[in-house]
């Protein structure tokens, strides 16, 4: 399919889509892991970041489809996406399915620079819409589309999204000086890629963009993430946060506390009453951490990570 196909141990079969995922990360050496700051979203995590997505586009159905594009800019295997793409399907039940299946890839995009991790997502979103090619004429079937690419998630230019979802990769990384330009608005000294990616999600939303994603609770005060905030909360607002009360396996040799932001586009009447300074609008995203958060506990199944 897209690039080269992992290696499939013969007990995969017997996994769950998400467990897919997870045992792709784990069979990656710990040095690649830590090289490209990839670490699998637990199941629990990518629902609760979901749900806090729909709640702040409006969607307050159980079950509903997609109102436009979800993109996850780093999608890995796919974790993200996969419950996006089940309540789309579950939502489209009544729809002709030729239909449906016609029109998922301008629904939900995911772009990984890992081909194999690439493969891995698409063979797993593939089978969630097994399901629904049952339901077509035999004669009238094509192939499932391949809802992720490889690709560069930081690249400019992109379609607009109504949504960006992300557990952004991890780690420092030296910038050209075109790139040092490009992000200088976003970075306090190191350039990290999960803030770069956060830059780069907030700018590639539709005028009613939400942005979510897995940060460090860095991100919501830490002065390294200052930059970023003040450029950032001009033009979003933090919707809501969700803290992980019991981080324990949730992501091995990731040691930094976590949160789950959702920010959501300013409307024209909301960024005229707000501050205009840049100390304001960081002070109103850290009021709105302390103020506008719950906490949430992996459990002892959130531990299928990297």
């Amino acid at each position: 399919m897209l690039g080269e196909t992992p290696p499939l141990e013969p007990d995969w079969a017997l996994l769950a889509a998400e467990q897919v995922g997870a045992a792709y990360v784990e069979s990656l050496a710990s040095e690649t892991r830590a090289r490209h700051g990839r670490h699998y979203t637990p199941p629990e995590l990518a629902a609760e970041l979901w749900s806090m997505t729909k709640t702040a586009l409006g969607m307050e159905q159980p079950v509903m489809q997609l109102p436009g594009l979800v993109r996850d800019p780093a999608c890995g295997a796919g974790a993200l996406l996969l419950p996006v793409l089940r309540e789309h399907l579950a939502a489209s039940a009544e729809i002709d399915p030729r239909l449906v299946l016609h029109r998922l890839p301008s629904l939900i995009e995911g772009i990984d620079s890992d081909p194999a991790a690439v493969w891995v997502a698409n063979v797993v979103l593939a089978a969630e819409m097994l399901p629904m090619l049952a339901r077509t004429p035999e004669a009238n079937r094509r192939q499932l589309p391949a809802l992720a690419r490889v690709g560069d998630g930081l690249a400019p230019g992109r379609t607009p999204a109504r949504a960006v979802l992300m557990n952004p990769p991890y780690g420092r990384v030296r910038l050209s000086e075109a790139d040092r330009a490009r992000f200088a608005n976003s970075l306090y000294g190191h350039a990290n890629l999960y803030g770069m990616f956060m830059a780069v999600g907030a700018e590639s939303l539709d005028s009613n963009g939400v942005l979510s994603a897995l940060v460090p609770t860095s991100f919501t005060a830490g002065r390294y993430f200052e930059p970023l905030r003040t450029h950032r909360t001009s033009r979003l607002r933090l919707e809501s946060a969700t803290f992980v009360a019991d981080r324990s396996g949730v992501f091995t040799s990731v040691l930094q506390e976590l949160c789950l932001a959702t920010l959501t586009r300013r409307s024209s009447s909301g960024a005229s009453s707000s501050p205009n300074s840049p100390r304001s609008t960081s002070r109103e995203l850290r009021a709105a951490s302390s103020s506008r958060t719950t906490s949430t506990s992996s459990g002892p199944s959130a531990t299928r990570s990297c």
